[in-house]
């Protein structure tokens, strides 16, 4: 049988905007334009290596499911789905679903910059974006240690 990336899945989901009336699905358009990634997708990324750093990290038996689930763009557009789609088979253990898998590490990787998004203090005066996901990092890493 020959090995398919996402077992051929073309569309890769996020919350939809009825989800917390659209609250969640904002603060991902605003952490995404305040962090100053350009696309949907690149802040996806981020979200899924935390929602991997966080599950090795914690042993999270269970991964939160990506609530009503709705599409984002095409799984095309995501550069590492290749990697992705490795660590899901390998590391998760999962040779079917792996996409709705992989979009559940994303989400709890989303909560997790999310809950850092609302805890810091707003800018009081413009940030170089390494400061920012430094301060992201240091955020995850204190989440990791206490649990």
């Amino acid at each position: 049988m020959e090995y398919q990336i996402f077992e051929e899945e073309k569309t890769l989901k996020i919350m939809s905007k009825r989800v917390e009336n659209g609250k969640m699905r904002d603060d991902f358009d605003e952490i995404r334009k305040r962090l100053g990634l350009n696309t949907d997708h690149q802040l996806y990324s981020a979200c899924a290596a935390i929602g991997f750093y966080i599950h090795y990290h914690n042993n999270v038996e269970k991964l939160p499911e990506l609530p009503d689930p709705t599409k984002l763009v095409d799984l095309s557009a995501l550069e590492d789905r290749e990697m992705f789609d490795y660590l899901v088979l390998k590391y998760l253990d999962k040779e079917e679903n792996r996409l709705e898998t992989f979009q559940n590490v994303f989400f709890l990787g989303f909560k997790t910059v999310r809950d850092w998004f609302h805890d810091r203090e707003p800018d009081t005066e413009p940030q170089i974006e390494l400061d920012k996901f430094r301060s992201l990092y240091e955020y995850v890493e204190k989440i990791c240690e206490s649990e």
